[in-house]
């Protein structure tokens, strides 16, 4: 059960980086006019947003919606070097600090976390240009602007659109295609730069599953069990407990998983 608690894991954080959660849409950085086929005589819109949050303090709301139209929702804060990115998608509901040169994962909905390594830089949303990104056209509406950029790399055949209100210059929306194929659409809620301390809420009742701790069969039962969407209502509503689960063997265990997934697949379609 711990090997497969680090897999889950493992890969929702992965997941988080691939969206762009803790990268730019690129390498990082911020691409000059010399490097885009376009002359301009002052920095685009999506480049002076990328200098802003490189440097400034912020909380930002949006939703990612992919090509499956599966919708993540996100929160984004950044003070200082501290930082939180919160996803709410399918079920699971999970929490990123990187407070004090530390980074968590928490699972609020079952009160467990887990220490996922050392600071690292604390990137912004997926609406961030990338070191090679180029600027490839701008396109204007009667209310919008929409800058299009493009990697430099042959090799890459992504899109970015970034859309920003033309009155105010704010950020609406950045899409990502792959190949003219509709990869990624990221709504903007709200963007707002101001200082909000991060910190993380106090753990003391909570349950650590970090590598370095000996998790017990019932936590693990609950953290394998919530990052596959099964969270403690299903459990209960079905008449079970973690502690019952847990003294299952495997077999029994993983046919109790499909069982709950089921049940649940048959009253949302009801």
């Amino acid at each position: 059960m711990k090997r497969l608690i680090g897999v889950l894991v493992g890969a929702a954080v992965c997941a988080a980086c691939c969206a762009g959660l803790f990268t730019g849409c690129g390498d990082g950085g911020t691409p000059s006019p010399e490097q885009s086929g376009i002359s301009l005589n002052k920095k685009t819109l999506a480049a002076e947003l990328s200098d802003r949050l490189d440097t400034e303090d912020y909380e930002l709301r949006f939703t990612i919606c992919d090509r499956s139209s599966t919708e993540t929702v996100c929160r984004i804060v950044r003070s200082g070097k501290d930082g939180l990115v919160a996803m709410d998608s399918a079920e699971i509901y999970s929490e990123f600090y990187t407070v004090g040169g530390k980074k968590y994962m928490l699972l609020p909905v079952i009160k467990c976390y887990k220490k996922i390594g050392e600071e690292s830089s604390f990137g912004n949303a997926f609406i961030k240009l990338g070191e090679n990104d180029m600027l490839y056209n701008i396109e204007e509406t009667e209310n919008e602007i929409t800058e299009i950029y493009k990697p430099s790399e042959s090799s890459l055949r992504e899109t970015y659109f970034f859309t920003f209100d033309k009155s105010t210059g704010a950020i609406k929306k950045a899409v990502t295609e792959d190949n003219g194929v509709l990869s990624v659409i990221t709504r903007i809620e709200s963007l707002d730069w101001r200082t909000e301390t991060v910190a993380l809420p106090d753990l003391d009742d909570w349950f650590d599953f970090s590598d370095d701790v000996l998790v017990s069969d019932v936590t693990a039962l609950k953290v394998s069990y919530y990052t596959r969407g099964i969270t403690p209502e299903m459990v209960e509503k079905a008449g079970y407990t973690y502690e019952q689960i847990s003294k299952f063997d495997p077999d029994k265990i993983e046919e109790v998983s499909r069982e709950l997934l089921e049940k649940n697949s048959q009253t949302e379609s009801e």
